[in-house]
């Protein structure tokens, strides 16, 4: 392919970002209205939260990257590129790893108040 395909792909690659961080918001939702007993208008004066945090990372650090030129070959497909491994982390790695945490603990503190 071309580099505007390349980039096109490491786009959608970076903006993928925002599922696993829906992921842990929906996690932190279920333990607010299950373990706490937080009622519906209570949560959904953070639902502009929920979507907003993993929406604006997953576009800012998609376009970031554009405007950076990182989108480059990446081995298997376009996405940022491998050196300085800096930006994967910051943009992608890192958060990632973040979410699962959050996700992992909300999800044991839910389990451990149904059981």
């Amino acid at each position: 392919g071309t580099q505007a395909s390349c980039t096109a792909q490491g786009f959608f690659i970076q903006a993928g970002i925002a599922t696993p961080m829906l992921n842990a918001m929906l996690s932190i939702y279920y333990l607010l209205l299950v373990r706490y007993g937080w009622k519906e208008h209570e949560i959904k004066k953070l639902q502009k939260y929920f979507f907003g945090i993993p929406f604006i990372w997953a576009l800012a650090t998609a376009f970031a990257c554009v405007g950076l030129s990182l989108f480059q070959e990446a081995n298997f497909w376009c996405w940022i590129a491998p050196l300085p491994s800096i930006y994967r982390w910051v943009f992608f790695f890192g958060p990632l790893w973040i979410t699962i945490f959050i996700a992992t603990t909300a999800m044991v503190l839910l389990y451990s108040s149904v059981k």
